[in-house]
């Protein structure tokens, strides 16, 4: 019985510690301050964050298939594909020129599977882009790929 009393008094700090934390950590799971109800969709604008703070916003975004098909992307978006004359190139559309704004940026990603690869760059044109699709070995091919625009 000693040896157990010694061992709390040798470690009661720890102890004290140890149920502070776990109490602080139930309380946040199960005594949530501000609830689901709280909070409403769209209450916080990106025009509410300071834009010193943001490094940039996703304005638009696709996702393309290596056939040219919108697979998914933002409201407006459209896509084609040019075909074997020109492999791997495909234009991106949206309803606003983004591309012509200032501080904007567009970047291409080639969608990685176990039997694709590759790299894809983007061409800022108009009201979109162009974005040109890369087998490993730099030759142009036909990739599913996203493609953002973030200003």
């Amino acid at each position: 019985m000693s040896r157990l009393l010694r061992h709390l008094r040798g470690n009661a700090i720890a102890y004290l510690a140890l149920f502070i934390a776990l109490g602080g950590s139930s309380y946040a799971a199960l005594g949530d301050p501000i609830g689901g109800n709280q909070i409403k969709n769209h209450a916080i604008q990106p025009v509410k964050f300071d834009p010193h703070l943001i490094g940039g916003v996703v304005r638009v975004w696709a996702v393309v298939g290596a056939d040219g098909r919108l697979l998914s992307g933002s409201p407006g978006a459209g896509s084609g594909y040019n075909g074997p004359g020109d492999p791997g190139t495909y234009g991106v559309v949206w309803p606003r020129r983004y591309t012509k704004l200032q501080r904007c940026a567009a970047t291409a990603t080639v969608i990685t599977r176990p039997y694709v690869d590759g790299f894809a760059d983007v061409e800022p044109a108009g009201d979109g882009a162009f974005v040109h699709t890369y087998d490993p070995q730099g030759q142009r091919a036909p990739r599913p790929f996203s493609v953002v625009i973030v200003c």
